[in-house]
């Protein structure tokens, strides 16, 4: 492009046009926003008044991000230039509500509530939200559901969408990247996650020994909720030398419990691995 430009005075007079400017439009750099801004909670279906819907943002990255160039594009409709939050600081959480007096109602009137979204509210059975950058740069999309694989303890029965390990940014697509909060109505403005002590990884992720049955060649792993560091996979032997992780298929969350799809052999040894996830 060859823009020109003039200015006019005081008095009204008109200087000339000036000599043609040229310049290059390039893309946006979301790189800030891919790395440190996440979704990090979603109350589609309280189990009360439905208007105390919500939907969470969380800045796990280094710098702070302007929200006026960010708008959901699906899911619900709201415009960050609209917003009374412009800016969100390292570790700082935002809120966007359904209706702002039920929402104050149920959680109190102290939290950071950005707006009201418009369209309608998010679907009891599922749907697909996008947050972008502008019109048409997307920087999260999910397609939540009521079923299995997504936690079923978020539909109606009081709790919500979390985020697991938000610091990390998984993939919000992803089902097993989510879990049901860990109380009634959720818990917006702030994390529930479990932290971690000095206890074994194992030891702070479960409450209790993995059981497999044979007659169902099922493993039932007892979970603590909110226990987010750490990512627990089964595995099997029939050597207790190599160990596989495949040949499992998860059938159930809350509780967990995976299906072995292999016909034992005569000798099948199991056990259960823990990792950092941070």
């Amino acid at each position: 492009m060859l823009p020109r430009v003039r200015h006019q005075d005081s008095s009204g007079r008109w200087s000339h046009w000036s000599a043609p400017h040229s310049f290059i439009t390039g893309e946006p750099d979301v790189a800030p926003y891919l790395a440190g801004l996440v979704i990090s909670e979603i109350m589609y279906h309280p189990a009360g008044d439905g208007d105390a819907e919500f939907i969470e943002l969380l800045n796990v990255g280094p710098v702070t991000l302007s929200l006026a160039p960010l708008r959901f594009t699906d899911g619900i409709e709201f415009g960050f230039s609209t917003g009374t939050i412009s800016q969100l600081a390292p570790g700082e959480r935002v809120l966007l509500v359904r209706n702002l007096v039920v929402f104050e109602a149920t959680y109190g009137i102290e939290l950071p509530v950005a707006g009201e979204y418009l369209s309608g509210g998010l679907s009891n059975k599922g749907e697909t939200v996008i947050l972008s950058y502008g019109e048409d740069v997307v920087l999260r999309e999910l397609n939540y559901n009521d079923k299995f694989p997504w936690p079923v303890g978020a539909d109606g029965v009081g709790r919500s969408l979390v985020l697991i390990n938000p610091e990390g940014v998984p993939d919000h697509g992803d089902p097993l990247s989510w879990r049901s909060s860990l109380s009634d109505g959720g818990n917006p403005g702030e994390s529930d996650a479990v932290p971690r002590q000095d206890e074994d990884l194992l030891g702070y992720a479960l409450s209790g020994d993995p059981v497999f049955d044979p007659t169902q060649l099922t493993l039932n792993v007892p979970l603590i909720p909110g226990a987010d560091d750490v990512k627990v996979i089964p595995e099997w032997s029939n050597d207790l030398i190599t160990w596989h992780s495949s040949d499992f298929v998860l059938i159930s969350r809350e509780p967990e419990v995976w299906t072995f799809s292999l016909v034992p052999e005569p000798r099948l040894f199991m056990r259960v691995k823990a990792t950092l996830t941070r």
